[in-house]
């Protein structure tokens, strides 16, 4: 399991809401980790709108601590865990 970013906003790059909502559902994945940062103009008009959109294609949010394996397991410097 990698645990760095797969699925970068951009909104650093303030895109419109709606291309950053296209690019967002258009590029994630299972076991997908999406990228926003805070403050960005145009991330709190896209967010609500990716949210609906990736949970009706069937998505679950979870966070990272909700996907780290903490027993009998190692993460390596890229991020990956690795069974002992």
């Amino acid at each position: 399991m990698d645990f760095v970013w797969d699925s970068d906003s951009r909104d650093w790059k303030d895109p419109p809401a709606d291309e950053m909502t296209k690019k967002m559902v258009g590029g994630v994945q299972n076991g997908s980790i999406t990228l926003f940062h805070v403050g960005k103009k145009n991330t709190v008009q896209a967010l609500p709108k990716i949210i609906v959109r990736l949970k009706d294609k069937g998505y679950r949010f979870k966070t990272v601590g909700e996907i780290i394996y903490y027993d009998n397991f190692n993460i390596d410097v890229q991020g990956r865990q690795h069974k002992k």
